[in-house]
């Protein structure tokens, strides 16, 4: 059997989306039957709690040496550097790991597979400037460039890639999601916070500024302060996990509007409960600066939730189908969005979750992906045809 390589960052909840997007994508591959998948990643707090959740797939992890922000492991060099592996598949960017994956694709000539996972999007390319400047120079620009493949998420990623002058064939996969089961779940996590009636919009994920969460709370409290139509009854529940001390910033922001008892923060959700959160929801909201692909917006359709996201999403296929209300950044314009929204009729409201899950059936399913994936893997080592989800 073909023997492969997916290298990570973490493989732990410490990784946020990636925890997900990337384990679900290996163990899809891994179904397909044709390629064995490992994967390599750096140790930190939850990779010994979280190593579980990727079987059957084998793992290792390596601790790290200095600044964490970089990543750098003398074991996980050692490890690769002495690897038979036919493909190294490296998800992110900025970090080791890439270099790493620089340094195996000159020493055995084999080819390597670069998932930027929205890392190279403008917004993204802002961010940290004088960081990705420097790595920019000393690796990063060089393993860009000598990928064999370059994996996108979505067309606009696709374009980001062009834009920087990358010219090798890119495939075209996006995100997945597992369909959970019909039924009703426990009491979300916030039932003993809410008065009886009330209903919840949602969003999940690391506390970071690109969310664009502090318009959204400005947004949320003026529309529930100025009473609009339909709007006493929402409480907004923004769950994850902190990233830069941002959590906090926001709940600073909260305070000061005297919104406490309308905007909760569960803090982040797992397993069961995540679970529990989402069918306990009517809506999902994702006002971003700056996506690859969310998971957590294929995640609130798989459950037949409407969404209103921003077009920096990735995700205009929801609009197209009518699965999502198009929003802004800017809290003046999310006020509007609400503002409409908590008037119009819940049934309008269901009608737009339910395409959002007939969407994710037809377009978003692990093993559509997985299928896609191994067949690049093949492709790339092989030759051959070219699968229908590369484009050259």
């Amino acid at each position: 059997m073909i023997k492969t390589a997916n290298l990570t960052s973490s493989l732990s909840r410490g990784a946020g989306g990636l925890f997900y997007s990337v384990r679900r994508l290996v163990q899809a591959i891994a179904a397909e039957g044709a390629i064995d998948v490992q994967v390599m990643a750096l140790t930190d707090e939850f990779s010994d709690k979280d190593r579980a959740e990727w079987s059957p797939i084998r793992t290792q992890t390596f601790p790290t040496q200095g600044p964490k922000a970089f990543g750098y492991s003398s074991e996980l060099s050692r490890a690769l550097m002495h690897s038979e592996f036919e493909l190294l598949h490296v998800h992110g960017m900025w970090m080791y790991p890439s270099h790493l994956s620089l340094r195996w694709g000159k020493k055995y000539k084999r080819p390597y597979m670069v998932s930027p996972h929205g890392m190279l999007d403008p917004w993204a390319l802002k961010n940290s400037r004088w960081k990705k400047a420097v790595t920019n120079v000393l690796f990063q620009r060089e393993n860009l460039e000598r990928a064999a493949c370059m994996r996108s998420l979505c067309v606009s990623e696709t374009e980001s890639v062009r834009l920087l002058g990358l010219k090798q064939p890119i495939c075209q996969i996006p995100n997945g999601v597992d369909l959970p089961a019909p039924g009703p779940g426990g009491p979300a996590p916030w039932a003993k916070d809410l008065k009886p009636g009330s209903r919840v919009l949602y969003t999940i994920g690391r506390m970071h500024p690109k969310k664009g969460l502090p318009a959204l709370i400005e947004a949320f409290s003026r529309v529930q302060k100025a009473g609009a139509k339909g709007s006493q009854d929402w409480v907004l529940v923004l769950a994850g996990w902190d990233q830069l001390g941002h959590e906090q910033h926001l709940k600073d922001l909260v305070k000061e509007r005297g919104m406490e008892q309308k905007i909760l923060f569960p803090g982040p959700l797992f397993g069961q409960a995540k679970a529990d959160a989402f069918r306990a929801s009517e809506a999902f909201v994702l006002p971003s600066f700056s996506e690859g692909l969310p998971v957590a917006v294929l995640e609130a359709w798989s459950y037949g939730l409407p969404v209103l996201m921003t077009p920096e999403c990735n995700l205009p296929e929801g609009f197209a189908k009518g699965a999502a209300v198009k929003v802004a950044t800017d809290a003046d314009s999310l006020e509007r969005s609400l503002t409409a929204y908590f008037a119009e009729d819940p049934e309008a409201h269901r009608a737009m979750g339910a395409k959002g899950r007939e969407l994710v059936e037809a377009q978003f399913t692990w093993k559509r992906i997985g299928k896609d994936m191994s067949d690049t893997y093949l492709w790339l080592i092989h030759g051959g045809p070219k699968p229908d989800c590369v484009i050259l």
